[in-house]
C-alpha cells in the first residue's frame, strides 16, 4: 500500500496447502520439508507459473503494478531458474517489471558470487529484485552494496516495536537513508496498526504491508477488493 496515494501498488503470493484430510497447512510446515528436497524448487516454478498466468488481467488493467513471489537459495542456486523464468514470463506475455522475486538474509550466507550472477541476469531481463526480512539477519553492508537490488523490505519486529522504542525508530530512519543513498525502494512489513504506518510514514516508508491493509485471500476475493478500490 502507498501511504501516500492509498493505492495498492502490489500483492505477495504466498503458499498454501489444503490437504484432503488434514486440511489447511500452512508453509511453517511445509516449506522446510520441501526445502530438504528438490520439490522447493519445482514449487517455485509452479508459483512462478500459477502467479504469471493469474495476475497478467490485473497487471494490464493497472489495478497493480507487480506480483512478489519468494525465491528459495535453492532454487536461485539451480542452474536452469533464470531461462525457466524467462519461459514463464514469456509464455504468458508477462511484462517482466511486474514480477517481483524476493530472497532473503540467508542466501548471504552461502555462494555469493553465484547469487550475484543470478540476480545480475534476473535485472538484465527486467525482474525487480526484493531484499526481504532486512535487519533481521547479518548481511554485510558491502554486499547490499554490491547485490542488484531494487526493494529493501524492512523486517516486521521494527513495526511491532516502532510505537514505543525510540531505538527501533532511530533504525528504520538509518535504513531508509542507507536505500536512498543506494537508490532502493523501502517497503516496511508486519503494519498491524494506524499508529505503526503513521510512525513509519514519517520516517520515510511510504509503501507498507502488513494485516492493516489485508490478510492473506484467495484470488477471487483480492480481485473483488481491487476492483472496488477502482
Amino acid at each position: 500500500m502507498c501511504a501516500g496515494s492509498n493505492r495498492i501498488v502490489g500483492v505477495e503470493a504466498l503458499a498454501r496447502w489444503q490437504h484432503p484430510e488434514r486440511g489447511l497447512i500452512l508453509p511453517g510446515l511445509f516449506i522446510p520439508l520441501a526445502e530438504e528436497s528438490s520439490l522447493i524448487v519445482e514449487l517455485g516454478r509452479a508459483m512462478i507459473d500459477r502467479c504469471c498466468q493469474e495476475m497478467h488481467q490485473l497487471i494490464r488493467d493497472g489495478h497493480l503494478d507487480y506480483v512478489s513471489i519468494n525465491l528459495s537459495p535453492r532454487h536461485l542456486r539451480s542452474p536452469s531458474v533464470v531461462e525457466q523464468v524467462a519461459r514463464i514470463l514469456a509464455r504468458h506475455d508477462f511484462p517482466p517489471s511486474a514480477l517481483q522475486l524476493e530472497i532473503t538474509e540467508s542466501l548471504l550466507l552461502f555462494d555469493f558470487e553465484q547469487a550475484e550472477q543470478r540476480l545480475s541476469q534476473f535485472r538484465m531481463r527486467g525482474v525487480r529484485i526484493a531484499l526481504d526480512d532486512f535487519g533481521a539477519g547479518y548481511s554485510s553492508l558491502s554486499y547490499i552494496r554490491r547485490l542488484p537490488l531494487d526493494v529493501i523490505k524492512i523486517d516486521r519486529s521494527f513495526a511491532r516495536d516502532i510505537s514505543d522504542d525510540r531505538q527501533s525508530e532511530a533504525v528504520v530512519r538509518a535504513i531508509v537513508q542507507l536505500a536512498e543513498a543506494l537508490e532502493l525502494q523501502i517497503v516496511a512489513e508486519g503494519i498491524e496498526t494506524e499508529s505503526q504506518a503513521e510512525r513509519m510514514t514519517s520516517c520515510g516508508c511510504s509503501i507498507q504491508q502488513g494485516y492493516l491493509f489485508g490478510r492473506p485471500m484467495p484470488l477471487n476475493d483480492l480481485m473483488r477488493h481491487l476492483k472496488a478500490k477502482g
